[in-house]
C-alpha cells in the first residue's frame, strides 16, 4: 500500500514558458485552477500493489482539489480510479490490461484545468490491452471523453487505436498503428508507420 499527499500551486517562474511550443510564461492574473498564491491545492493518491490475494493487479485511486484562480468561477474537484493487470509467462511473453476512469467538476481538463461553471463535468474513460511475445508487440485501446458544459456546449469524443510491431536486427522496432477518432459526428482516421531503435547507455 502506497499513500502519497502533495500540496502545490502552478509555476509562474520563467520555467513555465516553453522554447519549443507556443506557450508563454504563466502569470497569476492569467487565472486557471491551481494558479494561486498559496499552496491551497492538493492531491491524494492511494496505490495497492502486489496484494497477496491479487499479485498480478495494481489498483489506483486519487483525488485532486484546485482552487479557482483570478477571474475563475469555480474550484475543481477531480477523481480517478484505475486498475492494471499484468501477467508474465516465462521469459518471452507479457500480457497487460489497463482500465481507468477520471472525473472533474468545476473545471475542464486536469493538468492545466480551465475553470468552468460549477455545473460543468468532464469524464474520461479508457480501456486498453497489450502484449509482448518474443519479438512481437501488439496493443489495442478505446477511450471516451464526455464533457457536459452548460455554457460552451456538450462534447463527446471517442477514440480507438490498434498497433502491432516487430523487433528485428539489433534492437530495431518496426510498428504500424491505426487511430480512429469520432467527435460530435466528425470522423477521422490515421494510419502510421514507425521505425525506432533502442540504445543502452552505461551499465554492464
Amino acid at each position: 500500500i502506497v499513500l502519497r499527499v502533495a500540496a502545490f500551486k502552478r509555476d509562474t517562474t520563467a520555467l513555465s514558458g516553453s522554447l519549443f511550443t507556443n506557450r508563454d510564461r504563466l502569470h497569476r492574473n492569467d487565472g486557471g485552477n491551481g494558479n494561486t498564491d498559496d499552496f491551497g491545492n492538493f492531491a491524494v493518491a492511494l496505490d495497492l500493489i502486489q496484494l497477496e490475494a491479487l499479485p498480478e493487479f495494481h489498483f489506483h485511486a486519487a483525488y485532486m482539489f484546485q482552487q479557482a484562480g483570478d477571474g475563475d468561477t469555480s474550484d475543481q474537484n477531480a477523481y480517478v480510479l484505475g486498475a492494471n493487470w499484468e501477467k508474465k509467462v516465462g521469459e518471452n511473453a507479457v500480457y497487460q490490461i489497463v482500465t481507468e476512469w477520471a472525473h472533474s467538476d468545476g473545471a475542464l481538463g486536469y493538468g492545466d484545468a480551465v475553470s468552468a461553471d460549477g455545473a460543468s463535468q468532464d469524464d474520461f474513460t479508457i480501456a486498453a490491452g497489450g502484449t509482448w511475445y518474443e519479438k512481437w508487440t501488439a496493443a489495442i485501446g478505446y477511450s471516451l471523453r464526455d464533457i457536459e458544459d452548460p455554457i460552451g456546449g456538450d462534447v463527446e469524443t471517442a477514440a480507438f487505436h490498434a498497433s502491432a510491431g516487430y523487433f528485428f536486427h539489433e534492437g530495431w522496432l518496426a510498428e504500424v498503428a491505426y487511430l480512429a477518432i469520432q467527435e460530435d459526428g466528425n470522423d477521422s482516421q490515421t494510419l502510421g508507420l514507425k521505425l525506432s531503435r533502442e540504445f543502452e547507455w552505461g551499465g554492464k
